[in-house]
């Protein structure tokens, strides 16, 4: 690559949120838009485990692969297949940037494991980004593109332990609680406690949120919008972030751990006590 001139962003699409469909999706990218900035973004807290490549013109290609454990089993092959369908090297990475949780024990390190080998061995800067905060940002844009009154979101993720990971975000996708871990028996309770203290103001349910809004004997203005974190979602707030650091703050590549992780205690009592 030779070419140092900035490419002509009205080649490609505007940077919302398009949902990829789980399909790989590759753009004609001449080679020298590369070298502007380019960022492979990793996510694995869930029951999928997604890659994206990603450019200030949107998303370059994307692969997921949904599977409830053993992500650590296709993550790699998926980013070598992601640089092969886009015609990129490592070394056009500019950044790196990986979903830091909360979520799956396991699927965080297997992600950031591999976000810090890939760092080490390129240039490439890293970004690491809450995931409930992706899917707020994502959610608002939505919102945004649909012309829905904007409001608090609250962002919901599955801590596979009967309960669910929520935050609280404001229309800016400011954060407006810390994330909690609240069982599932109280999600009732929670969600009506939320629609009290934004008193007059449009609510919207985000994430993990399959009927949540039914659960809700309220009648307070409540929108429910599923949604699955994937990795172009974590791009996408990443690169936010790049351009708005007071807005979209990113970390390293730390796991952000609501709860301490359950080590077994049982599975070891169990082997002590058996005969």
């Amino acid at each position: 690559m030779t070419s140092t001139a900035t490419p002509d962003k009205s080649k490609f699409p505007k940077l919302i949120g398009n949902k990829a469909e789980g399909a790989v999706k590759k753009l004609s990218v001449e080679r020298d838009y590369f070298e502007y900035r380019l960022l492979l973004a990793l996510e694995a807290s869930g029951d999928a485990v997604s890659v994206a490549l990603l450019n200030y013109g949107g998303c370059v290609a994307f692969k997921q692969h949904n599977a409830r454990f053993g992500h650590g089993e296709y993550l790699v092959d998926m980013v070598q297949g992601l640089m092969e369908e886009a015609d990129a090297s490592f070394s056009d990475l500019t950044h790196i940037a990986a979903g830091c949780g909360p979520g799956s024990f396991t699927g965080l390190r297997v992600c950031l494991s591999a976000a810090k080998g890939y760092m080490l061995a390129t240039t490439a800067t890293p970004l690491g980004v809450n995931g409930l905060a992706a899917l707020a940002v994502d959610s608002i844009i939505q919102g945004q593109t649909e012309q829905k009154q904007s409001g608090p979101h609250l962002c919901f993720a599955d801590t596979r332990r009967n309960s669910l990971f929520v935050q609280e975000f404001g229309p800016q996708a400011n954060m407006l609680s810390p994330v909690r871990d609240v069982p599932l028996k109280r999600i009732t309770s929670y969600i009506e406690e939320a629609c009290l203290r934004f008193d007059g103001l449009c609510l919207t349910l985000t994430g993990h949120v399959t009927d949540l809004a039914a659960l809700v004997s309220t009648e307070k203005r409540i929108f429910c919008q599923p949604r699955s974190l994937d990795a172009q979602m974590i791009g996408r707030y990443a690169l936010r972030s790049l351009s708005l650091p007071h807005l979209y703050p990113c970390s390293g590549f730390e796991p952000l751990y609501v709860v301490a992780p359950k080590l077994g205690l049982a599975k070891r009592q169990v082997w002590y006590d058996r005969p």
